[in-house]
């Protein structure tokens, strides 16, 4: 993982703690490649611990689960609300990844274009260039034969 990347995290995680705080709720991120494979988060309430190891693609999943628990006479909304602050700050990162990526892949196409340009360029002035040789070789070819012929009628 890059510095940059690492710094992002660490940032990322501050963040979190700081919408996660209190009421105990400890978030942690898990990274693959870069970019957020999963936030855990260990929630304590009353008598009852859950620890939620969940991958973004479900988190939407699991706050209805929670939601659900409200339902039941659980109060877990202050809970329901920083789990979705937590995914948008996750899916915020995410984005993030993405949109550098792209602006990586765009600078590396633009450098190919302009590598490739300028290997045209070249190429066309090196074609100049021989057809320019091969011309005079002809017309130095012509004049030697009219030359000769020239030669020949005296």
């Amino acid at each position: 993982m890059k510095a940059s990347c690492q710094e992002d995290m660490v940032e990322l995680s501050r963040k979190m703690l700081e919408v996660m705080e209190g009421n105990g709720c400890v978030p942690m991120l898990e990274t693959y490649r870069g970019g957020v494979h999963q936030v855990i988060v260990r929630i304590a309430w009353g008598v009852r611990c859950v620890t939620a190891s969940t991958p973004l693609s479900e988190m939407d999943s699991w706050i209805e689960d929670l939601e659900g628990m409200e339902l039941d006479g659980m109060d877990v909304g202050f809970l329901i609300e920083r789990i979705k602050k937590l995914r948008e700050m996750a899916d915020g990162y995410q984005r993030d990844q993405i949109a550098g990526v792209e602006e990586q892949r765009g600078d590396h196409k633009n450098k190919c274009k302009s590598r490739l340009h300028h290997m045209e360029e070249k190429s066309k002035k090196h074609l100049d260039q021989l057809m320019g040789r091969l011309m005079l070789s002809k017309r130095n070819a012509l004049a030697e034969s009219i030359t000769e012929m020239a030669l020949a009628r005296w």
